[in-house]
């Protein structure tokens, strides 16, 4: 079975997660963009920073009402295809295996209502709700 390992640090699971504009042409995909990811299975919806957004260029596809610490906020959606690294999977052209953690082509994500320090993506449960999680110690798997 296909799975991702890594170690939690200051009680963070952070991985490297790559994102790119949504396409069903496979002509038209890219790789995308890679950026630090937090997996939060707190939270209920997938969120992206500015970062994210400037750096792929994306234009807004709705809006959403996100509950925050600090009550309900409307953010704008984007849509957008999202990969993260797990062994036993394609190859991309710079060497690392990726495996597709979004269901179908497009994935609608929130705006982050802040811009972290230490991660640009937050992985909600929409988006790992079809994946298991181990964890031990220190240690982290994430699989299908």
């Amino acid at each position: 079975m296909p799975s991702f390992r890594g170690t939690v640090v200051n009680h963070q699971i952070i991985l490297v997660v790559q994102v790119s504009k949504p396409s069903l042409k496979p002509e038209e995909r890219s790789e995308g963009l890679s950026f630090r990811a937090l997996l939060d299975t707190g939270a209920t919806i997938t969120a992206v920073s500015q970062n994210v957004v400037d750096g792929l260029n994306l234009h807004p596809h709705g809006w959403q009402p996100v509950q925050g610490v600090h009550g309900i906020v409307n953010t704008p959606t984007y849509a957008l295809n999202l990969a993260v690294p797990i062994t036993e999977h394609v190859m991309s052209r710079r060497g690392a295996a990726f495996k597709t953690f979004s269901r179908g082509a497009n994935l609608e994500v929130a705006m982050l209502n802040a811009q972290p320090q230490t991660f640009d993506v937050l992985l909600g449960m929409d988006l790992l709700e079809d994946f298991h999680l181990t964890m031990h110690a220190d240690q982290f798997i994430i699989s299908n």
